[in-house]
């Protein structure tokens, strides 16, 4: 029992360390739309909180929209495509009511606007643990599990892959090494 209470307390420890890494990220999406000059060495903050601890803004799937914005999380995949669009898979964070877990939630960053592109918008405990569907078979139903510490990749064709993380489906934890591809 303590060994699982030490684990939360290290994961609650690093969420509150990490709260500031969405305005860090808000920098890598490219130019955005902000009328603000950009000057050589120096950092222009391009969206979200200002304060730690801000759960995500859904918004409509598929929309992009200026007040969507990912909730604060950290050890989530990430990928630059082609054009310069910033996309972020799951973490360990917060969902839009302010309850902290794992994520399965896929984002993306472009012409300054955040967009919530696939996956729940709201956690449920236990963990889902994702559908795997049909091996080798896209379709609308499919979804890792929620997890951190996924690595990603982009193929030639802009497809978004992700392998492997952890996730608390399994007691204490569960490592993946499952393949995952998206097509945007």
């Amino acid at each position: 029992m303590r060994k699982y209470r030490f684990a939360y307390l290290c994961r609650v420890l690093l969420l509150a360390a990490a709260a500031t890494l969405p305005l860090l990220l808000m920098g890598c999406g490219g130019s955005g739309s902000s009328s603000a000059a950009s000057a050589q060495h120096e950092w222009v903050w391009m969206g979200g909180s200002n304060k730690g601890m801000q759960g995500a803004v859904y918004g409509t799937m598929g929309t992009p929209a200026a007040l969507n914005t990912p909730g604060a999380r950290f050890a989530s995949a990430s990928w630059t495509d082609a054009q310069g669009n910033f996309w972020i898979y799951g973490g360990d964070g917060l969902v839009s009511y302010g309850i902290s877990g794992y994520l399965n939630d896929l984002w993306k960053y472009s012409n300054g606007q955040w967009t919530w592109v696939n996956g729940p918008s709201t956690k449920t405990f236990p963990l889902a643990p994702g559908n795997y569907g049909t091996l080798g078979v896209a379709a609308a139903t499919n979804i890792p599990s929620p997890r951190a510490n996924a690595s990603g990749w982009i193929d030639k064709n802009g497809n978004l892959w992700l392998f492997g993380g952890v996730s608390p489906n399994a007691e204490p934890f569960a490592w993946y090494n499952d393949l995952w591809k998206y097509t945007p």
